[in-house]
């Protein structure tokens, strides 16, 4: 199961950085983050190979992205944080493009992080620094 996880990671983020080549919009693309998330697992990390998943961890984590600039991050159903976050078109040292970039008011308890995907069903966030970790959520309705 990790490796078809894992698998599945590559082959997103290989679609997706092909994607990323082409004109994209200039002003950031928010509007799709907005609602609940529930956490499904999470790829990467120093070895690269890293699959983190609510079972392997033994806790579950949901994110929400309020209409109002809010983020709050849940764990098992008990409030965790609440900050406040804006979304931008930025280049970093790891694209070639400019991405949409969210940066969180708590900077000491949340990095910068990619919107990697955003659709209906699902979000993925990308941690914005060398060993991050890629994240995978499916939006609850």
């Amino acid at each position: 199961m990790k490796t078809l996880s894992l698998f599945a990671f590559i082959l997103f983020s290989m679609v997706a950085i092909q994607c990323s080549k082409e004109s994209g919009p200039t002003e950031p693309v928010a509007d799709g983050i907005y609602g609940s998330w529930n956490w499904v697992e999470s790829v990467g990390g120093i070895s690269g190979n890293n699959v983190l998943t609510p079972a392997s961890v033994g806790y579950s984590v949901k994110i929400n992205f309020l209409n109002n600039g809010t983020f709050q991050r849940f764990q098992n159903d008990s409030l965790q944080a609440t900050t406040t976050f804006t979304v931008s078109r930025k280049k970093t040292s790891f694209h070639a493009d400019t991405v949409n970039l969210i940066a969180y008011a708590d900077s000491i308890h949340f990095m910068p992080q990619i919107i990697y995907s955003v659709t209906i069903d699902s979000l993925f966030l990308e941690d914005l620094y060398p060993d991050g970790l890629g994240h995978a959520y499916s939006r609850i309705k």
